[in-house]
């Protein structure tokens, strides 16, 4: 009973915080598994599409060709990478999942755009910060 107890409080306390949020492979899973570079797209995707904060791009290619996924967050979102040096808001890069291994980094990473985009101190942080991902 008392489990059930602390798992039905932590869920109360997260659903404000979140409300109807995509979430990760790892969330999904437990974090007994994370994304695979389709389920990366997928959710970086589903997060961008419609959002008047976010774009996603790409700004390379790896050696086994796939294009690496770049998201852009701000607000207002900034019209091209060119306006990057003219605007006066600070300009954070995150990169994750460098080598194949570190897996962490990329389920924080997806996280953290989702909480940007979702979360109730996301305009306060995005007038003021430019987050590329």
């Amino acid at each position: 009973m008392k489990n059930i107890l602390i798992l039905l409080i932590a869920g109360i306390l997260t659903v404000p915080l979140c409300g109807q949020k995509e979430l990760t492979r790892a969330e999904q899973s437990d974090f007994q598994s994370t994304s695979t570079y389709e389920e990366v797209l997928q959710f970086m995707t589903a997060l961008t599409k419609n959002n008047v904060h976010a774009r996603m791009d790409y700004f390379a290619r790896s050696i086994e060709g796939r294009d690496l996924p770049l998201i852009i967050i701000a607000d207002p979102l900034p019209p091209s990478y060119e306006a990057l040096e003219k605007d006066e808001r600070i300009v954070v890069y995150l990169q994750a999942n460098i080598h194949a291994g570190e897996v962490e980094g990329k389920e924080a990473t997806q996280m953290l755009a989702r909480d940007l985009l979702k979360g109730e101190l996301s305009e306060k942080i995005l007038e003021n910060v430019i987050v590329l991902i």
